[in-house]
């Protein structure tokens, strides 16, 4: 019943957040209303995780719950988890650490249950972590004991607060338990998260404990282990980048060298820490377009002012500046903001999917991912963006901007079109002034213009101009002479040679017989 039910919620639910994601898109930031949508969505985003912890309460008691192990570096993987909880850190004035006592963290997990025990600690750890509170994840080695043959890796979540009363640690991971006494009814579940938390953890072959002290802190400790005690039934044969780079000492020592980027006419920017990753990539990509890289957020979005990349492919969790972080930052500048980014992530869940989203990316790809893939992904927007620039200019000047999906391209392209549309009829009008007027200098308006409209403005300016004159001409209450002055010619035979190169008709011909005559 309880699995049936979970699916019938799923799909209003899935309905509800479809329309609310294109709600929040064209709401105001700054109003009420688009704080209320955030609010709704959040929620909408509890119940959908409520509703998979249903089942996976089912699978439990069923025994349908299997691993799917890779093996890889889970300290990047637990930074990106604490990533989605930053800005309620935020938000709360929570100190918010993450600490590493190991040399190497390297070791099979299976990173969807992994993600959904870390997100069950830490949304405990939050809902009763009081404003100005402390929260730190820190790993550590526990060697193997005399009577035991397997090294742990040890998780710490610890946070300050209340507390657990000592009469409740042991009932803590039993089903549908709360502990009355310190649990505010308003923040109560259904007692079931860290019951499905210690049953995962034990799925792992790992180990969970509680200690806590009244009015000081919590601290939940998990075990997982070092050493492969897996069966090979439990293992996946999971190919990865990082298993085929291993093999190539070439990848492991240096960076690839960089290409003549007059080879091929597009550029790729790939942000990634891992060399190996990244020169792997590298080398992927190359044969196909030019690539530069940039081994940290920071470093990206400076060579992204350089070289004006036309996709990033960015991973999310790195030293300095995350790809979050970066994707955020070049998405809120006008100058950089129509570049379209794909971002990586070791992380499986929809969550980091929403995050990604959220600060403007594009794409989104999860770890391990096919090659294949991300350079189809790759293509489709480069074919996307030369769509873009070869569609007809009177319908992106006229009617709806067909441009990449960034508000920020979308807002530019509109202020930019109703100052030209208002100065229309001053001949005066020209790159320098519409760059003053915006706040925009003469060489960043150039490039913006041209990387969304493919055009340069002093070309914009006219094709704007006369798609105008084409709207005024239908209307057939002016002459040509007059329609030229209108859109700010002042010379009516340039006017006539501009319309009849760009149109293939001339402008008198056009005025008769525009009711037979098609512009594209």
């Amino acid at each position: 019943f309880f699995t049936n039910i979970s699916h019938d919620f799923r799909t209003p639910l899935t309905l509800i957040h479809g329309p609310l994601q294109e709600l929040i898109k064209k709401s105001n930031s700054h109003d009420d209303a688009h704080n209320h949508l955030l609010l709704i969505k959040k929620n909408v985003n509890l119940m959908l995780r409520l509703i998979n912890q249903l089942m996976d309460f089912r699978k439990l008691e069923t025994n349908t719950i299997s691993l799917r192990l890779s093996k890889e570096s889970i300290s990047p993987f637990i930074k990106e988890i604490m990533f989605s909880f930053q800005e309620l850190a935020k938000t709360k004035d929570i100190k918010f650490t993450f600490i590493s006592k190991i040399e190497n963290d390297i070791l099979l997990f299976d990173k969807n249950k992994i993600e959904k025990i870390l997100y069950n600690l830490l949304s405990n750890a939050f809902k009763f972590t009081h404003d100005g509170g402390k929260i730190t994840v820190e790993l550590s080695h526990i060697p193997a004991k005399s009577m035991e043959h397997t090294n742990f890796l040890e998780i710490l979540i610890k946070n300050s607060g209340d507390g657990i009363a000592k009469k409740n640690l042991d009932n803590i991971f039993d089903r549908f338990f709360q502990d009355e006494n310190q649990i505010d009814q308003t923040q109560s579940g259904s007692g079931v998260g860290l019951s499905i938390t210690k049953s995962l953890v034990e799925i792992h072959k790992g180990y969970i404990h509680v200690k806590s002290k009244l009015k000081k802190n919590t601290k939940f400790i998990v075990g997982i282990p070092l050493d492969d005690i897996y069966s090979n039934e439990e293992k996946t044969q999971e190919i990865i980048a990082q298993k085929i780079l291993n093999t190539s000492s070439f990848f492991k020592n240096k960076d690839v060298p960089a290409l003549d980027k007059k080879q091929h006419p597009h550029t790729i920017l790939i942000v990634e820490d891992n060399l190996e990753l990244r020169n792997f990539l590298s080398q992927m990509l190359a044969p196909d377009y030019n690539v530069i890289t940039a081994e940290n957020g920071e470093v990206g979005v400076a060579k992204t002012h350089e070289h004006k990349p036309d996709v990033i492919i960015s991973d999310i969790m790195m030293p300095v500046m995350t790809g979050l972080e970066l994707c955020k930052t070049l998405k809120s500048d006008s100058k950089t903001s129509h570049i379209p980014i794909i971002l990586l992530t070791a992380r499986t869940t929809s969550s980091v999917e929403l995050d990604s989203y959220d600060t403007g990316a594009n794409d989104f790809i999860s770890k391990p991912f096919n090659v294949d893939v991300l350079k189809s992904k790759v293509s489709n927007m480069m074919q996307s963006m030369n769509q873009i620039k070869k569609h007809s200019r009177k319908k992106i000047l006229l009617v709806d901007a067909e441009i990449n999906n960034s508000s920020a391209d979308e807002e530019f392209l509109e202020k930019l079109t109703t100052y030209i549309r208002i100065n229309i009829t001053n001949p005066d009008l020209n790159v320098n002034k519409t760059g003053e007027d915006l706040g925009i200098s003469r060489v960043h308006l150039y490039r913006k213009v041209k990387s969304i409209t493919g055009k340069s403005p002093v070309e914009f300016i006219r094709d704007f101009r006369l798609a105008a004159a084409v709207k005024l001409l239908e209307q057939k209450n002016y002459n040509v002479n007059e329609v030229s002055y209108k859109v700010g010619f002042q010379d009516v035979s340039y006017f006539r040679k501009c319309f009849k190169k760009k149109y293939g008709i001339s402008s008198t011909k056009y005025l008769e017989k525009n009711n037979d005559v098609t512009i594209n």
